[in-house]
């Protein structure tokens, strides 16, 4: 049927038909040379021209059908230069219109097939590491394809999956040209509804952005605000998109990472908002989670700006993501950092914060799922600490299990000296509304003062322990005999000794040796060890009124107790009151 002209033209046709969407056709029509049969209709000479151009066009088609994912057949095409000669075609200015595009059509699929190509190539093999990403022919490739063929969704989508291939895989360091960002950028203009380009674009861009930031070279060109603005529109156009809400808060999350003020500038409530509903809508996409805390964090800890995006929908998405997910370490300090930072923001965004019944049982959740990381650990106490603005909300911590908490943390983590610094401020202002019992019951007074020994040199430990101390004393006077017969007040007056010119080491000092000294059982043996740095403190810091005041009502306690006597005078008492009265 060669010379049958109309056969051939319907021949196409048909193969087109049966191979569409069939691999396995494609190659069993490669197999049986069909490639080359449709080429020679292509060629062949038809009586008219219209004839003539129907059959061209029947027979690009076909050939576009069978190398669409194909790799075989496109392989054969490109060594059997079949391609330059549809490139020769393609450059003819006699060519009609239609053909033209059917040919452009066969040549955009050509290179998405080449681009895809590649990519397998990269993902297979390791990039040398002397090649640079900026001469390296692949990248380029990408960025030609893609501005060659601007309305080719199939292009850009590949494109841009190359390219975010590239900088996911490759060593390089000079990655620094804008033309790639604008590139994708009007990538993701022109098919903004195209849910798989724009996915596409988004990875391409977090890629781009993260590579120069390992480089120390973060962007930092204005434009990088528009670019921002370009994805979170992508992100708010597709709002029931998982795989775009993934890939777009990937991309902007890598920008605020980069803690560029014109990018950080470019959020709005509108952009948080957004971020809120994607993360509640899709609580079980891990990714989606991590960025949105990754761009929170951003927001809160780098532009200053946080309290202006304060919301009951935002609270809730952080303090859910603290409470129920097991997540790398890093994220869940970011998202403790967040709810740290909203309690600094002053009395509405803690109000908002107080609101949320999931609050202290979340954070104490987390304590207990990264009981060894200081970070978390720290953090956790900080919020604790700051939240327990009265009885009602200390009580709460207490059943919650956050006072146990942190007596473990104190423990756990003794050698840490910003957690125990941390956990004593915060045990200080919390164990007024613990029961008692319970607290002895997980030896809490030992485990303070096994945490003061070991850290005798940090004045701000040492002031933090002797707080606590006293706090805990008051609370029950079986307290009073337990810090004392494990060496409590041995170690409140060493710290008052060894610190002698700190105004708060001594305050805090008097508070606690003034109250373990009330009991008469415990007067001799208080007044034998801290008599003395009680009467230094006070001489040191005569012109302070409340030291003055402190200070002398420990010594008249501490005077009750005949034996006690001889030790105030052998430290000339008598004078340092006379002292207190001028």
């Amino acid at each position: 049927f060669q010379e049958h002209r109309i056969v051939q033209s319907e021949a196409c046709t048909a193969l087109h038909a049966i191979c569409n969407n069939s691999p396995q056709n494609k190659e069993q029509v490669w197999r049986l040379g069909g490639v080359d049969r449709i080429f020679r209709a292509y060629n062949s000479y038809c009586w008219s021209e219209e004839m003539s151009t129907t059959t061209k066009i029947r027979a690009c088609v076909a050939i576009n059908t069978l190398l669409y994912d194909c790799r075989v057949v496109s392989d054969d095409l490109r060594n059997k230069g079949i391609i330059l000669k549809f490139e020769e075609e393609y450059s003819d200015a006699t060519v009609s219109g239609e053909l033209r595009q059917v040919i452009q059509d066969l040549l955009a699929s050509e290179t998405c097939e080449c681009l895809r190509d590649i990519m397998t190539e990269i993902t297979t093999c390791s990039i040398s590491e002397n090649n640079s990403i900026g001469s390296n022919s692949r990248l380029p490739t990408a960025v030609k394809a893609m501005k060659r063929f601007p309305t080719y969704a199939n292009i850009h989508e590949m494109g841009c999956k190359l390219i975010a291939c590239i900088f996911a895989s490759s060593s390089a360091n000079d990655a620094g040209d804008l033309q790639y960002y604008e590139t994708i950028i009007l990538s993701l203009k022109e098919h903004s509804d195209t849910p798989e380009n724009v996915a596409a674009a988004c990875s391409a861009l977090r890629n781009m952005c993260l590579f120069q930031m390992s480089y120390a070279q973060n962007p930092s060109d204005i434009s990088m605000k528009s670019y921002a603005s370009e994805v979170f529109n992508s992100m708010a156009l597709h709002e029931d998109n998982v795989s775009i809400l993934e890939h777009a808060s990937g991309a902007l999350w890598a920008f605020f990472c980069a803690q560029n003020s014109n990018v950080l500038s470019c959020v709005t409530d509108n952009t948080i908002s957004t971020i809120v509903r994607a993360m509640n809508r899709f609580p079980g996409c891990s990714h989606l989670q991590r960025n949105g805390i990754g761009i929170f964090w951003a927001v809160f800890s780098v532009s200053g700006r946080g309290s202006d995006f304060v919301t009951d929908d935002l609270v809730s998405m952080v303090v859910r993501f603290v409470g129920e997910r097991e997540s790398d370490a890093a994220d869940m300090i970011s998202a403790i950092d967040i709810v740290l930072a909203l309690t600094s923001m002053g009395f509405q965004a803690l109000e908002i914060l107080l609101k949320n019944e999931m609050l202290i049982y979340s954070i104490v959740g987390c304590m207990r799922r990264y009981p060894h990381s200081p970070s978390i650990q720290g953090a956790s106490i900080d919020v604790l600490s700051n939240i327990a603005v009265n009885h009602d909300i200390k009580t709460e911590i207490f059943q919650s299990g956050g006072t146990d908490r942190i007596i473990f943390a104190l423990g756990t983590l003794q050698q840490d000296r910003t957690v125990v610094c941390k956990a004593f401020a915060a045990l200080a202002n919390l164990v007024s509304a613990a029961n008692a019992k319970i607290l002895r019951a997980n030896n809490a007074t030992t485990v303070m003062i096994d945490a003061m020994k070991a850290h005798q040199q940090i004045v701000s430990i040492q002031i933090g322990a002797a707080s606590t101390l006293w706090a805990l004393a008051s609370s029950a006077a079986f307290f009073q005999d337990d810090i004392a017969s494990l060496g409590g007040v041995e170690a409140v007056a060493e710290a008052m000794a060894r610190f002698v010119t700190s105004e708060q080491m001594q305050s805090k000092g008097l508070c606690f040796v003034w109250s373990l000294a009330i009991p008469k059982h415990l007067k001799k043996r208080v007044g034998w060890c801290a008599i003395e740095p009680v009467v230094n403190g006070l001489s040191a810091h005569i012109s302070v009124e409340k030291i003055c005041s402190d200070g002398l009502g420990c010594i008249k306690t501490l005077a009750l107790n005949p034996s006690n006597r001889g030790l105030l005078e052998e430290c000339g008492i008598f004078e340092l009151i006379h002292a207190c009265l001028w």
